[in-house]
């Protein structure tokens, strides 16, 4: 026969994941300052020195470096075709996306296939346009050259108050 176990005293405790890691005191004050967006703990000083000037050209040592695009190697390629949307009197054509980093946008719209001039890429539209067809050219240019997007799907403009 066995002879019965004897009792102890249990401890108990805590699985690691739910202990509370301790911190050092003055940690906890830089995360409850950061919370109510004050930009220093407490203990610190209130200000900070400024940030530094931002870099120059060391030649000049004036004007601050600004990074430029790479140069146009190619002219723009259209990865979609614009779109147009009415809103009121008022019809707006995206210009779409472009590869190659186009540096203007011109629009070409056109009414029932006649083309309308002096107009960007918004067109007013009067009672009278009611139930005609419009569409849109998008013409990206870069230092390489232009490009025009295909035309856009068109767009019966529809009565508006």
């Amino acid at each position: 026969m066995r002879p019965s176990p004897v009792p102890r005293e249990a401890v108990v405790t805590d699985p690691p994941e739910l202990q509370q890691a301790e911190y050092p005191p003055d940690i906890l004050p830089v995360y409850v300052a950061k919370l109510y967006g004050v930009s220093h703990a407490p203990g610190d000083p209130e200000t900070y020195p400024p940030p530094p000037p931002p870099p120059t050209d060391i030649a000049s040592g004036e004007q601050p470096i600004i990074p430029q695009p790479p140069p146009a190697t190619a002219p723009p390629v259209n990865d979609d075709v614009p779109v147009i949307t009415q809103d009121g009197d008022t019809l707006s054509c995206t210009m779409g996306n472009w590869q190659n980093v186009p540096t203007a946008y011109a629009y070409q719209w056109k009414l029932d296939g006649t083309d309308v001039t002096g107009a960007g890429d918004m067109l007013g539209v009067t009672s009278g346009d009611i139930g005609k067809t419009a569409s849109c050219v998008v013409t990206a240019t870069n230092a390489a050259g232009s490009t025009a997007a295909p035309e856009t799907a068109g767009l019966e403009i529809a009565a508006f108050t």
